[in-house]
This record gives C-alpha cells, sequence and structure tokens, in this order.
C-alpha cells in the first residue's frame, strides 16, 4: 500500500507529496531531502494499530490543500528504487519486484512464487522475534542459566530442540528459514570424506581455540545488524532471495551515519571465519588442515587480512561463499578516509593515507554489500552446527568420525 501525503518545506515553503511505501514494521523511519533546497527533512509513522498514524516530523509541515497536482517523491523502507522512479507519481515497486522475482526464477505466475516474497513481506517482524529469542538464549546460556536458555529455544523450534540440539542448531534453523540452504552440510561432508583422520585433527584444534570464540563473533555481527535492521530493510529482499543489485540503485532515506562502522566490524568477523574455511580447503588440496602451501595455519590467521581470501580462488564453492570482502571499503571506515554526500546519498573513500585514488559507492550500495558480508557472516551459523553436530554424536579422539 502506498500512502500519500502532501507537506511543506519549512525553509524555502516549497509544496510537493511524498508518496509513501507502507511496510511491516511498527514503526517506520524516514530521513530525506526537499525536492528544492536539500532541506533535510524527517517523517516517523506509527503503524503499531493497522492504521497510519504520523508519529512525529521535522523540517516540514503538512499540506492541507489540494495535493493532486504536486511533484512526488517517493518513501520506502522495503525497496532500492532508482532516482528517476523515486519522482514517478505512478510508481509502484512492490508490482515491479514480484514480476522481476517471476522472471529471475523462470516461473509462470505469480502463484508460482511459493511464498517467498510473500513471506518476506508479513513476517518480517517473525525474523526479528526469531532472532531476538536465539539472542537471548545465547546471552542466558553464557550465565549459565541453561534451562532457560532451552526454553527460549523450544519456544521458536518447538520440544526438545533447545535440549537436543542446541543453540547452534537454532542459529543454522535461522540462517535456513531467513536466507535459504547455502550446501554446507555437503561442502563440511566432502571435506571430511577426502581425510577423516586429518578432520578429527581439525576438530580438536577447533575446540580447543576456535569454537567459542566464531559463535561469539556470529552473535556479536547478527545483533548489530537486527538491532539496526530498520535501517537495512531497503536492501534486505535482494539480499535474502540472491538478487543482483538492482541498476542504479537508490534509497530513498539515508541512515549511513547510523551504520557506517558496520561493514568494518562485519569484515573483521568474516577475515577471522576465513582461517576455518582455509583450513578446511588445506585438506581439501591434501595437506595437513594446518599448512597451506608456504606457510602453517597460525602464520595465515595472523597475516594481512586483505589477501586472505586469495588462497581460496581455485575452490569455487568458498571462493563464491566468500564473495563479499571488500578490504578497501574496510580500511576506509575503519581510519576514517571515507566522505558522506548527503545531498546524492552517495560515498566517496579511498583505500590508504597517502592513496589520490578515490572510489565512489552509493548508500544503496552500501547497505547492499553489508546485507551480503552478513548473509556469508550468518551461513557460517551452519558450519559450526555441522562440526559440532560431528563432535556431539561421536567420540571423535577414541574411535573414527560417523557423519
Amino acid at each position: 500500500m502506498i500512502s500519500r501525503l502532501p507537506v511543506v518545506c519549512s525553509t524555502c515553503n516549497d509544496v510537493f507529496a511524498l508518496r509513501v511505501q507502507i511496510g511491516h514494521l511498527d514503526k517506520q523511519e524516514h530521513k530525506f531531502k526537499c525536492l528544492r533546497c536539500k532541506e533535510p527533512m524527517t517523517l516517523v509513522l506509527d503503524l503499531s494499530e493497522g492504521v497510519v498514524e504520523i508519529e512525529s516530523f521535522s523540517g516540514l509541515s503538512i499540506y492541507d490543500g489540494d495535493g493532486a497536482s504536486l511533484e512526488t517523491l517517493f518513501l520506502s523502507s522495503d525497496f532500492i528504487v532508482n532516482e528517476e522512479d523515486s519522482r514517478n507519481p505512478f510508481f509502484f515497486p512492490s508490482i515491479r519486484e514480484v514480476n522481476s522475482l517471476i522472471k529471475d526464477r523462470g516461473l509462470a505466475d505469480f502463484d508460482s512464487i511459493g511464498g517467498k516474497f510473500i513471506s518476506y513481506r508479513d513476517e518480517t517482524n517473525i525474523i526479528l522475534d526469531f532472532w531476538g529469542s536465539i539472542s537471548s538464549a545465547y546471552r542466558l546460556y553464557g550465565v549459565g542459566e541453561y534451562f532457560l536458555s532451552s526454553r527460549k529455544i523450544e519456544g521458536v523450534l518447538g520440544n526438545d530442540s533447545g535440549r537436543k540440539k542446541g543453540i547452534d542448531y537454532a542459529l543454522c534453523c535461522f540462517h535456513k528459514e531467513v536466507y535459504g540452504d547455502s550446501g554446507w552440510y555437503d561442502f563440511v561432508k566432502k571435506t571430511y570424506d577426502k581425510n577423516s583422520v586429518n578432520f578429527r585433527k581439525f576438530l580438536c584444534w577447533y575446540s580447543e581455540f576456535i569454537k567459542k570464540e566464531r559463535m561469539d563473533g556470529i552473535f556479536s555481527i547478527l545483533n548489530e545488524y537486527f538491532k539496526n535492521f530498520k535501517y537495512h530493510r531497503e536492501a534486505f529482499i535482494y539480499v535474502k532471495n540472491s538478487r543482483e543489485f538492482p541498476e542504479n540503485g537508490f534509497v530513498t532515506s539515508d541512515f549511513f551515519d547510523d551504520i557506517s562502522k558496520y561493514y568494518a566490524s562485519a569484515f573483521e568477523e568474516r577475515s577471522k571465519q576465513l582461517v576455518v574455511l582455509t583450513a578446511f580447503n588445506n585438506i581439501l588440496n591434501g595437506r595437513d588442515f594446518d599448512s597451506l602451501e608456504n606457510i602453517d595455519l597460525y602464520k595465515y590467521s595472523k597475516s594481512d587480512a586483505a589477501k586472505k581470501r586469495n588462497n581460496l580462488v581455485n575452490n569455487d564453492f568458498l571462493y563464491n561463499e566468500t564473495s563479499e570482502y571488500d578490504s578497501k571499503l574496510r580500511n576506509a571506515i575503519y581510519h576514517g578516509w571515507i566522505r558522506h554526500d548527503t545531498n546524492k546519498n552517495s560515498l566517496m573513500y579511498k583505500s590508504s593515507e597517502g592513496s589520490s585514488d578515490f572510489f565512489n559507492l552509493s548508500v544503496a550500495e552500501y547497505i547492499f554489500k553489508c546485507g551480503v558480508i552478513t548473509r556469508q557472516i550468518s551461513g557460517f551459523g551452519c558450519v559450526v552446527f555441522y562440526l559440532n553436530d560431528i563432535m556431539r554424536k561421536n567420540a571423535y579422539v577414541l574411535k573414527d568420525l560417523d557423519f
């Protein structure tokens, strides 16, 4: 549904109409500019009672005249659009996205979609509640409240799931529910089948040095992402459905300043996950799990994060699953070498202090990249579950593994 709202700029008195795509969160925030003078404006809608109520606004007032012939500005928390469409008074992105989804999947009609697009629209709050329960369970587990932690998991996954499977199982279920199956089970099994003895050594190392830290890392990143989900929502449908970034993509509300540090944090966690993925790659290449071609795994873990992905180039699955890994953007954010143009909803950054080469990135591309690296980090939660499940099922120090 799109709600039309004529407004007046408090600075230049220009009158135009907002066409607001009504989403499915209880509160919907928009941050945009006057069409004429670029005065910053905000609009907050309260949707908690099932009707559209204006909670607050700034930089504007509500126009009480006839707004039928006014210039329009489209606002959405759900879709990335292009700038031209945002000024089109007859633009309906939900229809466009459904048609694109049908075309991308080679389906015959709307009914063939199978609910995935619909589930995004109708179950956004369920996704947030699901994550909230898992996150709470992990916190409770960390302070020794094991029974309460299990109850939280059972609340979303059913009886005995908390006691029999655990938080890592819930984490994997969350990823599959939100993003689909990434193929990690088959990959881990393939790695085990390559050399079970080497794999057992890997599990001993993983259990002692890696397991707890990587679980903490996954929860830290996903907590940050879903805490600020309202600022990531415009790209989420494309990330969730593994879609390409929309051509000339443009965000109608620019909240970059609220999530400006997120990509750097996510990159750091992903670079640490790469150590485990590299151990898999070593096994598949016939080496000891902790031996690369020229250095050992410990030296690799301390090496330049920007180059960590290079050794996976010959493994199509791992290289694809680490596709979002932009060290230049991470460095720019971490060191403050990035500028935000709020008038154009764009970013300009450089990768090193003395560099004269600048890169351009739209805010829409930034939140898309944040979404993709988050999906990849979430997928690592399935790796954690599969490894832990093997260890739970087997006395792996004493006997051969049963995958």
